[in-house]
């Protein structure tokens, strides 16, 4: 056994990936999983949410950074 002098890593190992892909990778199951509940629901909920987080993004990308 070798005694390298690095602490042991445990039993827990979690992968190393960016927060912004989690992030999206995560949203994207939450929609899976609207439309899968819900699916009269859904398309409506989707028509209404996606301009909206298309107009944000542009607001946020245009607006001045302090």
């Amino acid at each position: 056994m070798q005694d390298d002098g690095k602490p042991h890593r445990g039993p827990w190992r979690v992968m190393q990936v960016d927060s912004g892909l989690a992030g999206i990778v995560i949203a994207l199951c939450f929609v899976a999983l609207g439309i899968v509940s819900m699916p009269i629901l859904a398309p409506i909920i989707l028509l209404g949410a996606v301009p909206l987080g298309i107009a944000v993004t542009f607001l946020l990308h245009f607006t001045a950074k302090k």
